[in-house]
């Protein structure tokens, strides 16, 4: 829906004279360069997902795997040698080959050929591991990452811990129990309750954080919006709708952050603030669409697990 959204957007807003300024004044790009460019990210992201959704991996085995799949990316955009490059894109192979093996052993239909192919490839895929390590430290980027990592998982279990100090007083001190006689209260019932967390998550996602709300915010009004019969997998993600929508809101979106580091200098801080605003209402349609209509987030969730 999403990316409908931003399709029909572009497509009404870019001028065909404009498109064919810009087209004339850029070099041409060849098929082989997009497709090499997309096509690594896309299956990464489909190996990451299809690894929990088959069952086959928890989410904190999947980020491993997502990591594993990152350092190949990164030292084959490094690497000049073929050799090198040949055996790590055998690896990344390998790595889909053992996500399908896996996924036929837990299905019963797999036998003892399977086994072995599934121990060469994990052979492989430890091999392009080692000559991607290899690549990554050469090209002084292993260090770097791995202290901005250590970094970001400090703040992150920073956070973790202050924000279970605050659940924890304020559950003791009965904070649950007026936060549900609070939502109770609001015109609506249930729907207007979920109405106004989602009001007051948008309004939060201009000054805080994703993982802070996750943290901090969600605890406190989530157990009082699940009391209900609302479907947790609804609820989820029209959360997760609404923080992406905290990517986008000035001063604090990082997406705003990210283009600011690549834009060309013509470019100033507002620009980025009044270009992204149309983006927003898209995000902000998107989750009213899944508000109206539950079954856009439950459908295929449920078609899966029933």
């Amino acid at each position: 829906v999403l990316v409908g959204l931003y399709a029909l957007w572009l497509l009404i807003t870019l001028r065909p004279g404009r498109m064919r300024r810009v087209s004339a004044e850029r070099e041409p790009v060849a098929m082989s360069e997009v497709l090499f460019t997309f096509l690594p990210p896309m299956l990464l992201i489909l190996a990451v997902l299809g690894s929990i959704l088959g069952g086959i991996a928890t989410a904190t085995e999947a980020a491993g795997l997502g990591a594993v799949g990152a350092g190949l990316m990164a030292a084959f955009s490094l690497s000049r040698s073929r050799l090198e490059r040949s055996i790590i894109g055998i690896a990344g192979l390998a790595a889909f080959v053992l996500v399908a093996i896996r996924m036929s052993l837990g299905r019963g239909d797999a036998g003892s050929l399977a086994q072995l192919v599934s121990i060469a490839a994990a052979l492989l895929l430890a091999l392009g591991v080692l000559v991607a390590i290899w690549r990554l430290v050469r090209g002084d980027m292993l260090g770097g990452t791995m202290l901005e990592t250590i970094k970001i998982s400090g703040m992150v279990f920073g956070i973790v811990i202050a924000a279970s100090m605050l659940s924890l007083v304020f559950r003791g001190f009965g904070g649950e129990h007026a936060v549900e006689h609070l939502m109770r209260e609001f015109p609506g019932g249930e729907m207007g309750a979920l109405l106004a967390v989602m009001v007051i998550v948008f309004l939060l996602g201009f000054i805080l954080e994703a993982v802070e709300i996750i943290y901090i915010v969600v605890p406190l009004l989530g157990p009082a919006v699940l009391a209900g019969d609302i479907s947790p997998v609804w609820f989820a993600v029209l959360m997760a709708m609404n923080l992406q929508t905290s990517f986008l809101t000035p001063p604090f979106g990082f997406a705003l952050f990210y283009f600011r580091s690549v834009a060309p200098r013509g470019i100033s801080t507002m620009d980025i603030y009044r270009g992204v605003v149309p983006f927003v209402l898209i995000q902000i349609l998107a989750v009213v669409l899944v508000f109206a209509f539950p079954a856009l987030a439950t459908w295929l969730p449920t078609l899966m697990f029933n």
